[in-house]
């Protein structure tokens, strides 16, 4: 999805018929202000609204993130929300999500492209040395590289060759589902998330994250998540 917010904001940075209170800041920055003069805070209330926007620009070119997500799907309900989860803890960052088959885990892998600042591996594992390298290169190259996935093939070849890749995070246990892994992992991150909003926002994707390991450990205790699970097949 494009990233809207960060291009409208831009463009009102950039408006040559910006507030007097924007050009009295960047020439403050640059240095530019002239011998003193002091630049005093935003009192109007456009000039509120202007210090707004501009922190706002400032607060998206510094924070956003590139995260690439990739995970087990799309007819996967356990891997779809545990991508979900993924997404919704890095709202406001640029996520990109591939849903993969087991068929298709090594060489969705092997083609990451560019040197994202994240990338997250969920409800998925892989058997070839060369898929490891990728995610080395990855790694070494500054990306943070993350795994989670509760299958009995993966937690039991936790040391496999294919899986020596120096992990930012990582997750293998069959207690839960692939989403309720990720979303306890990341739940005990939330310190990291912007505002209480946020963390709220994080609170009420849990949910989700229970209709998943609902339907994937076959507990039913949730008769919606049947319905979920279907509603990915189709």
């Amino acid at each position: 999805m494009p990233d809207t917010g960060s291009a409208s904001s831009s463009a009102a940075c950039d408006a040559p018929t910006c507030s007097p209170f924007i050009r009295r800041r960047r020439q403050n920055e640059k240095g530019h202000a002239q011998p003193g003069v002091e630049i005093a805070p935003a009192s109007r209330p456009h000039d509120k609204i202007a210090e707004f926007i501009y922190n706002r620009c400032h607060m998206t070119s510094q924070k956003t993130r590139t995260v690439l997500v990739v995970s087990h799907g799309p007819s996967c309900l356990d891997g779809v929300m545990a991508a979900a989860v993924v997404a919704r803890f890095h709202d406001g960052q640029r996520v990109t999500t591939t849903l993969s088959s087991n068929s298709d885990s090594d060489q969705t892998r092997q083609n990451l492209k560019g040197a994202p600042d994240e990338v997250w591996i969920t409800d998925l594992s892989w058997t070839q040395p060369a898929t490891a390298e990728r995610l080395r290169e990855l790694a070494a190259s500054g990306t943070r590289v993350y795994w989670i996935d509760h299958h009995r093939t993966a937690v039991s070849r936790a040391a496999a060759p294919e899986f020596k890749v120096p992990f930012a995070g990582k997750v293998l246990s069959e207690r839960y589902s692939a989403a309720r892994l990720a979303f306890n992992y990341l739940k005990r991150r939330e310190a990291e998330l912007p505002s209480a909003e946020s963390r709220r926002s994080f609170e009420a994707f849990r949910i989700f994250a229970e209709i998943a390991d609902d339907h994937d450990r076959w507990i039913h205790r949730l008769s919606e998540s049947s319905e979920w699970a279907l509603a990915v097949q189709t």
